[in-house]
């Protein structure tokens, strides 16, 4: 069979620093503009990226595409690298946690009327702690997205965090305002709080997934004529004949054009026991 799909290229990669939509978007819409690229498409979920082009594209060319626009393509990522991560995000939320709580109980009480000795001062010093410390990584994306003229959800935050605490230093500068520096810790002990929710969450569905794709076969025997051959999946065309042994997983889609088997279906319906296959029957995806 002619393969149709011989002038495509397709790359699929991992992109860093998205924190929100708008950032895939963005993304997405400097992938589009890159000379070649048909078809770009993002995933917020997965941090990943595909791209299809008619020609050649050195990846080089779009990492320096997504850098431009204030994100980081790679081509992999060390798991190591994601535990880590995980980690530091941990350390900040519970810091920001454990700060912003004692914190947030001297607001009330300071707006009950109950007189806090040097009650400005903690909210300047412990507020600033929580916004510009634990929330440096928030502060850092959404200065990279501004310094790139565009926003995302990191700025956001940072401008409703960064403004309530002025609201501190100011009403410590003798201006007659009311002071919200404790709202700026709130508000991000809650943004870090979810994000290492999404985080912990996307570690563990990327591990699951992993974990499956392992299970995939990375190479089919090919029949060329009278000899068989091993070969790559992604070197296997429409057409194709491939010989699938006893014990060994179907490597790709096809149909059974010999003999009859049974296969092993437990991975996608729990069922445990072998189902029987016939000729011309086997039309379903199988690994």
């Amino acid at each position: 069979m002619e393969n149709n799909f011989k002038d495509v290229n397709k790359q699929s990669f991992y992109v860093k620093g998205m924190t929100c939509a708008t950032c895939a978007q963005n993304v997405k819409r400097t992938l589009d503009h890159i000379e070649g690229v048909s078809t770009a498409s993002v995933n917020l979920a997965t941090e990943t990226a595909f791209v299809i082009s008619n020609q050649t594209i050195p990846f080089q060319e779009i990492k320096k595409a997504v850098g431009n626009a204030g994100y980081q393509a790679l081509e992999s990522v060390d798991e190591r690298d994601e535990k880590k991560q995980l980690k530091q995000s941990k350390i900040r939320f519970l810091l920001s946690i454990i700060v912003t709580i004692p914190l947030s109980i001297l607001m009330f009480f300071h707006m009950a009327g109950v007189m806090i000795p040097g009650y400005l001062m903690i909210e300047i010093i412990f507020g600033g702690f929580v916004v510009f410390y634990t929330g440096y990584p928030t502060i850092k994306s959404a200065w990279i997205a501004l310094i790139h003229k565009h926003t995302n959800m990191d700025t956001l935050i940072f401008i409703g965090a960064v403004t309530a605490w002025l609201t501190a230093i100011l009403k410590f500068s003798g201006l007659d305002i009311a002071s919200f520096g404790a709202l700026g810790a709130m508000i991000v002990a809650l943004h870090l709080t979810g994000k290492y929710i999404e985080q912990r969450l996307k570690y563990k569905a990327a591990k699951e997934i992993k974990a499956l794709m392992n299970l995939q076969s990375n190479e089919a025997t090919l029949i060329q004529g009278e000899k068989e051959i091993q070969v790559p999946l992604e070197k296997l065309n429409p057409g194709d004949m491939v010989v699938v042994r006893p014990g060994e997983r179907i490597p790709t889609d096809g149909i059974l054009l010999n003999s009859t088997t049974s296969v092993d279906e437990s991975m996608l319906t729990g069922e445990s026991v072998p189902v029987s296959k016939k000729t011309d029957l086997l039309k379903r995806r199988f690994r």
